[in-house]
Order: C-alpha cells, then sequence, then structure tokens
C-alpha cells in the first residue's frame, strides 16, 4: 500500500540503505531481509515515482 506521497517509509529505508551499502545484496544483510523483499520494495518504490533510482547490473559484472 502507498501513502498519500506516492511511497512508504519502508520503501525509502530500503532505498536509503542500498544506496549506502551499494547493492541490494548488502542492503538485505544489514536489514536482515531476503534480497528480493529490497528489489522489491525498490522496484515498486521506481514504479511508483516512475523514474530509475538504480542502474542495475549483474554480481561480478
Amino acid at each position: 500500500m502507498t501513502s498519500p506521497v506516492g511511497f512508504t517509509l519502508l520503501q525509502l529505508r530500503y532505498f536509503l540503505v542500498a544506496a549506502e551499502r551499494g547493492s541490494m545484496t548488502e542492503a538485505s544483510g544489514a536489514l536482515h531481509i531476503a534480497q528480493s523483499a529490497v528489489s522489491a520494495a525498490i522496484h515498486n518504490l521506481e514504479r511508483d515515482l516512475r523514474v530509475q533510482l538504480f542502474i542495475r547490473r549483474r554480481a561480478g559484472d
């Protein structure tokens, strides 16, 4: 569920941790949640805001 501003505080928190850590995998470890949950939350945030927030690349690239 989105808030009246178009995103949730949880989505924002996941985004900030991923940006600080440099990867969604590192963020998931710091947040103690599954990497897929971080990825899905950020994907939904990007969809809701209609902007790409991260340049995604495969691990090791």
